[in-house]
């Protein structure tokens, strides 16, 4: 990815959201992993408290990583059961980064393997092996999706790049 000079370099910060454990990671253009990890909340706690420190932390995050664009992954929902909890997990991140004026967008698990991996059938193990071998470094299964969804991120925005030339 090249970068035009005197332009700055892109900080894409990819977020795997869940209402207990959310994966995030901070990419540049290169691509270069900048940071990565987990925002934790207690399960013990309500799901309002959880959604509530949610935010909280991840306010946190966008003001220490300064990322030029958020790019969270769409829910994709298996059991019903966990279908409110994720979207209300959707909607703090919606708010909190709207709040910090950064661009957001969603992008689906399998669409993001596509771009970053070129295989959207790629399981998590798969993803991992990936990011991996990238960007030498082990990440875990929730920092890992998050990378993916930030290189794929970065994909598009190539994509638009070569659109426009």
């Amino acid at each position: 990815m090249a970068v035009a000079a005197g332009a700055t370099t892109r900080r894409i910060l990819g977020i795997d959201p869940a209402s207990v454990t959310t994966g995030w990671a901070l990419v540049e253009e290169g691509p270069s992993l900048v940071d990565a990890g987990t925002i934790q909340i207690n399960s013990r706690k309500s799901l309002d408290e959880r959604l509530l420190l949610f935010r909280e932390k991840l306010g946190e995050l966008l003001v220490a990583t300064s990322p030029d664009i958020v790019v969270a992954e769409s829910p994709h929902i298996f059991r019903m059961s966990a279908a409110a909890a994720l979207y209300q997990v959707r909607a703090m991140v919606l708010a909190t980064v709207y709040d910090h004026q950064i661009p957001l967008h969603f992008i689906t698990p399998k669409s993001a393997r596509e771009k970053a991996l070129g295989n959207g059938a790629a399981t998590k193990a798969d993803v991992q092996k990936h990011m991996h071998q990238l960007f030498h470094v082990k990440l875990g299964e929730d920092a890992a999706d998050a990378a993916c969804l930030a290189l794929a991120m970065l994909d598009e925005l190539d994509a638009y790049a070569r659109a426009d030339a």
